[in-house]
């Protein structure tokens, strides 16, 4: 029952806090080692946080630690003992000795629980399940007892944290005293209208009720009722005081839990003497706060963390503004594995270069990621010292560019309009001459004056100090933090407190691994250390492994404004494995080492990078000996270039950011008019003036004849000025720019005719072009486990077979015939589209620019053929789909008979249903001899395989499903000369309780409803032959019905009750087809409903609550009118509210949201045009916004009970509601992903795994 309470909210509200790095995609590697704090964490196992809280804090229970710690194998047995028979090991208590071990002794930020939890008998999925704390400490304590029976701690749990407390009825008449002792592990304080810990404390145990009037109590001395007095007081106080908040409770009036969040405060030190039977003696009674249990969230989930005093002075506290961030850094990078940053700059430097797209991030994705990281927000963490980040990225605008649209960056370091003062401003927390000999990435040291302050603190309070324990992440907190856990959703709700004369020599620390802890578990330790200290040796060393490509000068060649690679050159670079620890001087001996005939007399080695227009070098790296690699910007991945420094192939090569060259491609004319393209790299330092007299040697124009435009994406053509003396790049052209080259005379010809709408013949060709990315699904998968790739361009008036052959010609080469495969869009949201027809021409088919087409195996189809897809049960997710191509002219029966020997079905009694792109139900087929094209079937549609015969022609089938009697209530609403039979209901009820499962469901709204069985009916039948024929199915055959006008019949529409069938219409003007379902109710009185009423159903709001009334029905007769003033009074008189404070709503279902029907002069107000005066028109609710219609629930209320209009209807529900349908919505978004995924080979998510109780099995002992 409890863990129903305390179910997770979501994944996020359990791992959010903990950090853990495999949520961010991080490589694994050796566990970090501790922070400077020196204390260890516990990793979240999915929902532990509960535990992980409970666990620290016994931990750093002196007593309770040290009393484990004392237990040795010849009591507790031994782990490799424990599956022989007969052998008697208590693995809890070993277990959690060697948890304890670990979080004091491992050098290792934070242990694992999995090995404890193992021993509870807990399976994977009690992991992902949050209980309550509290619930947890007594359970714990329990299994720990029977755990250690009959061994030297067998009473260390009672003798640590059991106390008693005493009952007392004392007579007044006799002075009797009635006792009755209780013992307990923890003290339960109600909160709910208390001040604090001492008010809950002195209601308990001070204030005495008076038994008296009908209360009397009964008395054995003096034979009778009489008055008397009931009290309670602590009898034997325990040295650890545990105090749990009844932080959670239930209201039974409206069915619904919540969490008190009122302040409650709670002292640091408390004397418990007046709430005792007996005075402590000195100061036996007064207590020490040691632990804060505390949760954050809804009585439905949340999260745990724990601040917890450190006793001992195991902990190194220094003050929370100044303790270092730790990071975990991407090995990708080349960076050290784990960096500590003082500065926020650095850091949020480090998250942009960490986690940034391009090093770019969004201010509100930076901070999420800053909170992941650290534990911390920026406005706790930074902002009382820097301001708001806003305000601290602008501040320091040389190192980052601050846009609304993009977010954050880290400034270009290659744009030279960047300024390189980045010390200017000085780093705001630390001194700026020490940056400079920093790594970018932080530092490793703090300043004196931190490290003197930290050594004072640590020297003077030893043994004060407060921590907070999040999970895997402990962080050192102020005293003073403890009281923002008074109240509020993230507040306190387990105290834990020491006798204060438990005194303990703090100055003494830890003792040492071999003096506290028994030899096997020392060994084992000792063991643990020197293996992480191995793996961290071998993990630094494949840390700083990078593997870079030595590129030779005599296999590149200059051309067209870059390196590029000779054809006849197919060997691949050489591989050279570096330390990026060493020096240049080393590197240099590497690669005389490894390749001593690449070495001329004289090299020169440049860093180098393939860039769209080629390879391009940019810094010389070899020319000081003494040079760190990492120092050198060369990483895992990096290209050397060696060369001679000068030139390559004869051509003089320049080097560095400014010659980086562009890759733009060019259009123009030739002397013969055809159409050319030239792409080429121009040094982005080239002035647009210097363009122009290149592009006019490449397009034989004259410099000053020629016309130079930049097109856009949509084809709009930008003029460059000849004149402009900015540099390309600071023009604005970047790489893959398309420019259009022409003469001027060209453009004069034009005249004023938009080049747009008027294009000449090279604008056409270019807007001709399309730009596609080809995904090669006919072969393996590459070695990143995704599927090769192309981006091609080709002209959308060539055909799908000549793209096909373009494909397969210049992009990829598979083995099976150009006939075996071919091409079918994927769109981003719909999935694989059916395959292309080769005869069209791509303008024709389903492809656009920057189209992500698919080439896969199989035939493509002909003229005449069409794709359709089949499927057995739209509602069965595991049901295999399946595609056929068929002739467009084959028959119904034909294009059935395949689809069934396609899957080889055990019989053929089935029929197609025609469905939307969701596989919901259109319409059946029923004429079997028409062709698919007459049925209007075309390519890509989806045939439903439905099991059943179908009817003759002109009938339909529909299933017909019982509900049960209208309830009646409040409604009050005149039925005359109408004939009532109340024992109808009656039998209506028994047929819907006698059905069995099968035939059972409910809808939308809960309503109980059995299956009756298929009406067959033509569809010229009207409504009284329908009621006739659904009178005489075998279950309503059994009721005495008067007439059939004590049914109703209605349609069925997205699980709920719809449209009522009425009036003298047939099913075919009804739109009543074979995929309808029809609900039928037994009425108590007759019903002859008009064309011109309308059926609602109508619930009434419970004042000061969420939640209704039962929903009614209500007819509404709309003779008079359709406005909201007419439904208003209408209501008014149902419900005995009146006119002027009735407030009416519509709910929307399928949104789980209420649209207030407001009156039609706020409605004409809301849309309201000034140019027209006069009286307001009336609102008719048949139409927009509100639609009513047969079935629609409509909610009213009356608005005294709500004067300020802050009720919007809505109820609890409603939210659950919303929250399902935006986890549906992400759900929907993850299949995708999954499916994506599974395209690619690679594996789905498993299912959740069920909810599973809280307990903890133990062996019997006593034994």
């Amino acid at each position: 029952m409890l863990d129903l309470l305390f179910d997770d909210e979501g994944a996020d509200a359990e791992t959010g806090a903990s950090g853990n790095p495999n949520k961010l995609g991080r490589p694994p590697g050796p566990a970090a080692p501790r922070n400077s704090t020196r204390l260890a964490g516990i990793d979240n196992q999915g929902a532990t946080c509960y535990l992980n809280s409970l666990l620290q804090t016994l931990v750093l229970t002196p007593e309770l630690r040290e009393a484990f710690f004392q237990l040795g194998p010849e009591e507790l047995g031994k782990l490799s003992d424990k599956d022989l028979p007969g052998a008697k090991v208590r693995v809890i208590p070993i277990q959690l000795q060697r948890l304890f071990a670990r979080l004091l002794y491992l050098d290792q930020e934070s242990c694992s629980s999995l090995d404890l939890t193992d021993s509870f008998g807990w399976n994977s999925a009690e992991h992902f399940q949050q209980h309550d704390v509290q619930e947890l400490n007594q359970i714990l304590f329990s299994a720990l007892d029977d755990s250690l029976v009959d061994t030297a701690g067998e009473r260390v749990i009672s003798e640590l944290y059991h106390g008693t407390v005493v009952n007392k009825i004392v007579c007044k008449t006799c002075g009797r005293v009635s006792e009755r002792e209780e013992d307990f592990l923890d003290l339960t304080l109600p909160i709910k209208g208390m001040v604090g810990v001492s008010d809950s404390l002195r209601a308990m145990f001070v204030e005495e009720e008076v038994m008296d009037g009908k209360n009397q109590y009964r008395c054995s001395s003096c034979q009778g009722l009489v008055d008397a007095t009931k009290g309670a007081k602590i009898r034997e106080l325990p040295p650890i005081l545990t105090l749990s908040l009844l932080r959670f409770s239930y209201n039974l009036q409206i069915g619904q839990r919540y969490k008190e969040t009122c302040h409650y405060t709670f002292p640091l030190e408390i004397d418990m003497g007046p709430y005792c039977e007996q005075v402590p003696d000195c100061d036996d009674g007064v207590y020490e706060l040691y632990s804060v249990v505390i949760h954050s969230g809804s009585p439905h989930g949340g999260h745990y963390h724990a601040y917890i005093r450190d006793i001992d002075g195991i902990g190194n506290w220094v003050t929370p503004e100044n303790a270092p961030i730790t990071l975990k850094s991407d090995p990708n990078e080349g960076k050290v594995d784990f960096i500590e940053i003082n500065s926020p700059l650095q850091l949020v430097k480090t998250l942009l270069l960490m986690h940034g797209n391009g090093h770019s991030l969004p201010i509100d994705k930076l901070c999420q990621i800053l909170m992941k990281e650290t534990g911390m927000t920026w406005n706790k963490r930074f902002k009382k010292h820097f301001g708001p980040i806003t305000k601290f990225l602008k501040k320091y605008d040389d190192m980052f560019v601050l846009d609304s649209a993009t977010g954050v960056s880290l400034k270009d370091p290659f744009d030279n309009r960047a300024s390189d003062n980045s010390s200017s401003h000085g780093d705001p927390s630390s001194d700026t001459s020490n940056n400079k000999k920093q790594n970018v990435l932080g530092s490793q040291t703090s300043n004196t004056e931190c490290s003197s302050t930290q050594k004072s603190l640590s020297a003077t309070r030893c043994g004060s100090r407060w921590f907070d324990f999040n999970d895997s992440r402990v962080q050192p907190i102020h005293e003073d933090t403890i009281q923002t856990q008074f109240g509020g959703r993230e507040s306190a709700y387990m105290l834990f407190y020491r006798k204060k004369n438990m005194t303990r020599n703090a100055e003494v620390g830890l003792l040492p691994q071999s003096a506290a802890l028994p030899s096997w578990l020392d060994e084992e330790l000792q063991e643990a250390n020197e293996n992480l200290r191995i793996e961290r040796e071998i993990h630094d060393l494949s840390m700083n492994e990078i593997k870079v490509s030595l590129l030779e000068a005599d296999h590149y060649e200059w051309s067209s404004g870059a390196l590029q690679v000779k054809e006849s050159i197919s060997i691949a670079p050489k591989c050279l494995s570096l330390d990026r620890r060493r020096t240049m001087k080393e590197v240099k001996k590497a690669i005389h080492e490894s390749y001593p005939e690449l070495l001329p007399s004289r090299y020169c080695l440049h860093t180098a990078q393939d860039l769209p227009a080629g390879l391009h070098l940019f810094d010389s790296v070899s020319e000081n000996d003494k040079a760190v690699i990492k120092d050198l910007n060369i990483s895992d991945g990096s290209m050397l270039f060696l060369w001679d420094g000068s030139q390559v192939g004869g051509s003089p090569i320049r080097t560095g950011a400014e010659a980086q060259p562009i890759l733009l491609h060019l259009s123009f004319l030739d002397q013969e008019g055809g159409h050319r393209e030239i792409a080429r790299g121009y040094a982005r330092d080239t002035s647009v003036r210097g363009l122009f007299d290149m592009v006019s040697v490449l397009t034989d124009i004259e410099a000053d004849q020629l016309q130079l435009q930049r097109m856009a994406g949509n084809g709009e053509l930008t003029n460059l000025d000849r004149g402009d003396g900015r540099s390309i790049f600071e023009a604005g052209l970047m790489d893959e720019d398309r420019l259009v080259a022409e003469e001027d005379r060209l453009v004069a010809e034009r005249g004023s005719r938009s080049p747009i709408d008027k294009s000449s013949k090279l604008h056409e060709d270019i807007r001709n072009k399309m730009s596609l990315t080809v995904e090669n699904r006919c072969g393996s998968l590459g070695m990143d486990h995704t599927w090769p790739t192309a981006d091609i361009s080709i002209d959308k008036n060539k055909t799908v077979s000549e793209l096909k052959a373009l494909i397969l010609g210049s992009y990829f080469r598979i083995s099976s015939s150009n006939d075996a495969v071919r091409l079918r869009v994927e769109d981003e949201n719909l999935g694989l589209q059916p395959p292309l027809h080769e005869q069209q021409t791509i303008e024709d088919t389903c492809i656009r620019k920057n189209c992500h087409l698919v080439l896969e195996p199989g035939l493509p189809p002909k003229n005449n053929e069409i794709t359709v897809t089949f499927s057995l049960n739209t509602k069965d997710k595991e049901t295999q789909t399946w595609e056929l191509l068929v002739d467009r002219s084959m028959s119904c029966k034909k294009c059935l008979e395949e689809a069934i020997a396609a899957v080889d079905l055990e019989h053929t009694d089935y029929h197609l249903c025609k469905t939307n792109w969701c596989w919901e139900e259109q319409s059946i087929i029923t004429d079997m001899v028409h062709s698919l094209d007459e049925e209007g079937v075309s390519d890509g549609d989806r045939l439903l395989l439905k099991e059943g015969r179908l009817p003759p022609p002109g009938y339909i089938r529909c299933p017909v499903w019982l509900y049960p009697t209208p309830h009646q209530g409040f409604i009050q609403q005149a039925h005359p000369d109408t004939e009532r039979a109340p024992w109808l209901q009656e039998q209506s009820e028994v047929i819907l309780a006698s059905l069995d499962d099968t035939s059972q469901s409910s809808d939308i709204s809960g309503s109980l409803c059995k299956l009756l069985g298929e009406l067959e009916i033509s569809q010229d039948a009207r409504v009284e032959e329908v009621k006739q024929q659904v009178a005489t199915l075998p279950l309503l055959a059994a009721i005495s019905l008067p007439s059939v006008d004590f049914l109703r019949v209605c349609t069925i529409e997205k699980s709920r009750l719809s449209r009522v069938l009425s009036g003298n219409q047939n099913l075919k003007q009804l739109r009543i087809t074979g995929t309808s379902q029809l609900a039928v109710q037994v009425l108590p009185q007759e019903e002859k409903l008009k064309s011109s009423q309308i059926l609602l159903s109508v619930c009434q709001r419970i004042p000061d609550t969420r939640t209704y009334t039962p929903a009614e029905d209500y007819v509404w007769d709309t003779t008079d009118g359709v406005s909201p003033e007419k439904l208003r009074q209408a209501l008014s008189v149902a419900s005995s509210i009146p006119d002027d404070r009735l407030a009416m709503a519509k709910r929307l279902p399928e949104k789980y949201e209420w649209v207030e029907i407001l009156s039609s002069r706020v409605m004409s107000e809301k849309s309201k045009n000034p140019k027209r005066k006069g009286k307001p028109s009336q609102i008719n609710l048949k139409q927009g916004p509100y639609h009513i219609k047969d079935g629609d629930i409509i909610a009213i209320k009356d608005s005294q009970y709500d004067p300020l209009g802050r009720d919007d209807f809505s109820t609890e529900e409603d939210d659950i509601g919303k929250a399902r349908l935006s986890q549906e919505i992400e759900e929907k978004k993850q299949l995708r992903k999954e499916k994506k995924k599974l395209n690619h080979g690679e594996v789905s998510l498993s299912k959740k795994k069920p909810e599973v109780g809280l307990s903890i099995k133990v062996e019997d002992f006593s034994r």
